[in-house]
């Protein structure tokens, strides 16, 4: 059985979408108005084909249900991630996470790019009749990193290419259309966690880790030359530049992968960057 589970992408359109997912990752779709690829998931409505191996044309909901063992023997009763991207070519309302923490990685920012989060009302009454004038305003660019806790208050604005990664739970609600929801959801006052970056240099490669929480941790991985790990957890892999080989196996931008927990040894080769989330 082969120890890589390649994932085929669903794409969604939404009226904010765009084509930078053909024109960034050579992606085989039509519609120029596509906002969403849902890339690791088994979520009802997005549970991705496996493409290769003893599980291919299954879907990743079914096989983990049945194969928990090949992750980590979690308890969750559904595969519990999910990373998507997100083409923003419009502003989108702003929303709030339930239950569980968002990452963000910036793929791509038009100059001056930014997005909303955190805001400054001291009270949900304040928030609920100035939110667009008290959300906060941050500048991003190609290669930030950017965490949301659950509970904070956040938009993401046109002119930016993002990859969400999180938990499979929780919801999310919009201000504009699920008012009582995101009233009850949102913090007040809003808080800002820091997150320290951490590096490793390992040969030529590096690796830098973005996000080391309880629930999941997030690392970028620049292969240069070849690179040996251990491995003792499955892991979800998404090939954001480059080309090379993973375990003897072609890699290039824009697959998506998971490599499962049996999988004792990984080595990687060629000049390319990853992002890779583990739980």
């Amino acid at each position: 059985m082969s120890d890589l589970m390649f994932l085929e992408s669903i794409f969604k359109e939404q009226s904010w979408g765009g084509d930078a997912f053909i024109k960034t990752f050579e992606y085989e779709i039509l519609n120029h108005r596509t906002g969403e690829a849902y890339v690791i998931s088994g979520i009802s409505d997005a549970d991705l084909k496996i493409k290769n191996g003893k599980f291919k044309n299954l879907n990743l909901g079914s096989v983990y249900r049945r194969n928990r063992h090949l992750f980590n023997n979690l308890k969750s009763d559904k595969f519990p991630y999910l990373v998507r991207l997100l083409d923003v070519n419009e502003d989108i309302g702003v929303e709030v996470h339930s239950e569980v923490a968002k990452a963000y990685y910036v793929l791509d920012a038009k100059k001056d790019a930014k997005i909303l989060i955190g805001h400054g009302a001291l009270s949900k009454e304040e928030l609920k009749h100035n939110l667009n004038e008290l959300m906060i305003e941050r500048p991003v660019s190609k290669g930030d990193f950017i965490y949301v806790p659950a509970g904070v208050a956040y938009a993401l604005l046109k002119g930016v290419l993002m990859m969400e990664l999180r938990l499979s739970s929780g919801k999310t609600f919009t201000a504009s259309e699920q008012e009582a929801e995101f009233m009850s959801t949102v913090s007040v006052p809003s808080f800002d966690e820091k997150i320290a970056h951490k590096t490793f240099l390992l040969d030529a490669s590096r690796i830098t880790q973005f996000l080391d929480k309880k629930a999941f941790t997030v690392e970028k991985w620049e292969i240069r030359d070849v690179l040996d790990l251990e491995n003792k957890s499955f892991k979800m892999m998404s090939v954001i530049s480059g080309k090379g080989f993973i375990n003897g196996t072609k890699l290039k931008k824009g697959e998506h992968l998971i490599i499962l927990s049996d999988t004792k040894h990984i080595q990687l080769e060629g000049n390319m960057e990853l992002i890779v989330s583990y739980l």
